[in-house]
């Protein structure tokens, strides 16, 4: 029969502040996958700051090893342009350059981007709070989250393996789901699925669009996701991806997302 599953990333300070009392009231279970090295705060949460930083900026000259480029941000549509390119340069750079990049980003934009990101992101307080509810179960993340693919095998399962030790650490509780950093097929692919299931997780998701099938089955580390983000947030597209035909156009009538 129908159902539905919610799961949020990363490890949002909303999770606790917003949806958790709502789903707390409703008696409805949810799953967050923790990137752990944002709750340890030692690695940076940049999307809030970078966001934050944009919304009062009017133009942006960036330069930044060797990428330079100008940003017309006196609109919504030149903003999210902006927020876009940069996004890319944090997903593409390694921990120790996303931390040059984001002093970078503070000096230009003036904002303390890493201090913002700290305020958006959970603590293990709360992180405990909701895992003694007993309706938020927690999953991994990895620790610094990685494009995968970018990453050696070794390195793959070791941001992989550090992130559930330390959730497992933290609650005394299994962590038996993982989903990907970004999660599509630029960033998890066989391999990733592979090493999930070697690491026994139960299951393992990505964010490819689509809707969770009887045939899954077989695909158990590679299953699809219908994401509520950014231009989606509201209950017309919410409508349209769960009638099965955005999934539909996207996959080319496929039902049956698993790769």
């Amino acid at each position: 029969r129908r159902f539905v599953c919610l799961t949020f990333d990363d490890g949002f300070a909303d999770n606790y502040q917003h949806a958790f009392p709502i789903c707390r009231r409703l008696g409805v279970p949810i799953t967050i996958y923790l990137c752990t090295g944002l709750i340890n705060r030692d690695r940076i949460n940049w999307g809030p700051g970078l966001e934050a930083g944009l919304a009062t900026t009017k133009r942006l000259q960036f330069e930044f090893a060797g990428y330079s480029r100008e940003f017309e941000c006196d609109d919504a549509r030149g903003k999210q342009r902006a927020f876009d390119a940069i996004g890319h340069l944090f997903r593409s750079a390694s921990p120790a350059r996303q931390g040059e990049l984001t002093n970078k980003l503070s000096d230009e934009l003036g904002v303390d981007i890493q201090a913002i990101g700290d305020a958006n992101t959970l603590t293990w307080e709360s992180v405990g709070e909701m895992h003694a509810s007993g309706l938020v179960e927690f999953g991994a993340h990895t620790v610094s989250h990685p494009n995968l693919r970018m990453l050696s095998e070794d390195a793959a399962r070791k941001e992989i393996e550090d992130s559930r030790r330390e959730i497992r650490r933290r609650l005394g509780a299994p962590v038996e789901h993982f989903a990907y950093p970004y999660g599509d097929r630029d960033a998890a692919g066989e391999r990733e699925f592979a090493l999930c299931k070697e690491l026994g997780f139960k299951t393992a998701v990505t964010t490819r669009h689509g809707l969770v099938q009887p045939q899954h089955r077989n695909h158990i580390h590679s299953l699809p996701r219908l994401m509520v983000n950014g231009r989606r947030q509201h209950l017309s597209a919410l409508s349209v991806m769960l009638s099965g035909a955005s999934t539909a156009l996207v996959n080319h009538f496929d039902p049956v997302v698993i790769d």
